[in-house]
């Protein structure tokens, strides 16, 4: 599903990634682990096209990473998580959740579906739908940044 061959990244002339090889198949789950500075994050960067990759080969599915653009990639069915969260603090629980379901190509009717799956989920993010995101606690931030990646219908998502 997933495929990382020696992937080499960099942040502007600083060499991050020193040939990076990742294999995830189907309904695999796989952590990365290692102590700060080691690239865990760069990977997933790299994988969602937020850093710069000038070697390697990066595929899902099949298709080249490298060859396109940061913003196509969620629609290719990878879902990012950032360690920042990055929610919408002023929207409310349910108004962030529509931010990863309201884009080109979405389907309506899917939306009661995946508000289910992801209140099945996350039951604590029903019972705070109207609250304002920027006043949860961190942890239902937390909860709610997978969440909204959930509305992508992701076939794989990066946290």
């Amino acid at each position: 599903m997933l495929k990382l061959q020696d992937v080499q990244a960099f942040y502007g002339k600083s060499h991050v990634l020193h040939g990076v090889d990742l294999t995830v198949e189907a309904g695999e789950v796989v952590g990365l682990l290692g102590r700060n500075g080691v690239g865990k994050s760069t990977t997933l960067k790299a994988i969602m096209g937020l850093v710069d990759t000038r070697q390697g080969h990066l595929t899902f599915e099949g298709l080249e990473l490298r060859r396109q653009k940061a913003y196509q990639i969620p629609r290719l069915g990878i879902g990012y998580v950032p360690e920042d969260r990055r929610i919408f603090p002023r929207l409310t629980v349910f108004e962030n959740l529509r931010t990863g379901f309201d884009r080109q190509g979405a389907q309506a009717s899917r939306v009661d579906e995946l508000l289910d799956r992801v209140y099945t989920s996350f039951p604590r993010l029903k019972e705070r739908e109207r609250q304002q995101a920027g006043t949860l606690s961190g942890g239902e931030q937390q909860m709610l940044a997978i969440a909204r990646a959930m509305m992508l219908d992701p076939k794989i998502v990066r946290v």
